[in-house]
C-alpha cells in the first residue's frame, strides 16, 4: 500500500491594501483559471473570457472584503515553484460559524494541494488563530468562485 505525498504548500494573508499583492493573485487567477472559477458571476456575455473589466472588478472584490469579515489566504506551492497556485478564504458568518473555500490554478488541480489547503484551515493552520471542533465539508462546481467548500462551527 502506498501513502499519497501531501503537496508542499504555503498559506500566507493576503493584504488588500498592498496593490502589488493583489495583482499577483489576479495575475494567477487570469492564466491559470475561469472567471467563473474565482470570482462570483457577473452575468456577462462569454463568462469563461477574462477582460480586462472582469480583471479590475475581480481586484476590487479581494480589495473590498472586510478582515473581518473574510481572511483572504494566497497559496503558494511547489507546484508552481513557489509561485502563487490558488487562493483560500475563511470568513466569519456570526460568532458560531466559519466558511472557508479555495481556488487553484489549473496546474495545482489534482495534486492534493486543494485538500492540504482545507486541511491546513480546518486544523488551524490558516495564522487565523480560529480553533474548530466541528467541519462538514462540500465540493461543488457553482459556489460562485468555491469550487471547493468547508463549512465550519464552533469557533473558540
Amino acid at each position: 500500500m502506498t501513502t499519497p505525498l501531501r503537496p508542499a504548500i504555503t498559506l500566507r494573508r493576503l493584504d488588500p491594501g498592498d496593490a502589488d499583492d493583489v495583482a499577483a493573485v489576479v495575475a494567477a487567477a487570469v492564466t491559470g483559471a475561469l472567471p467563473g472559477e474565482v470570482m462570483p458571476p457577473d452575468g456577462a456575455p462569454d463568462p469563461d473570457d477574462w477582460t480586462l473589466a472582469r480583471e479590475r472588478a475581480h481586484a476590487r472584490y479581494l480589495r473590498a472584503r472586510p478582515a473581518d469579515e473574510c481572511a483572504w489566504l494566497v497559496v503558494e506551492g511547489t507546484v508552481g515553484g513557489g509561485a502563487i497556485v490558488g487562493l483560500a478564504w475563511l470568513g466569519g458568518h456570526g460568532t458560531a460559524t466559519l466558511e472557508a473555500g479555495v481556488w487553484l490554478v489549473r496546474a495545482a488541480r489534482g495534486r492534493g494541494v486543494g485538500m492540504t489547503v482545507l486541511g491546513e484551515l480546518v486544523t488551524g493552520g490558516d495564522g487565523t488563530g480560529s480553533r474548530r471542533r466541528e467541519r462538514s465539508a462540500a465540493a461543488s462546481s457553482g459556489s460562485g468562485g468555491a469550487p471547493g467548500g468547508c463549512r465550519v462551527a464552533g469557533r473558540r
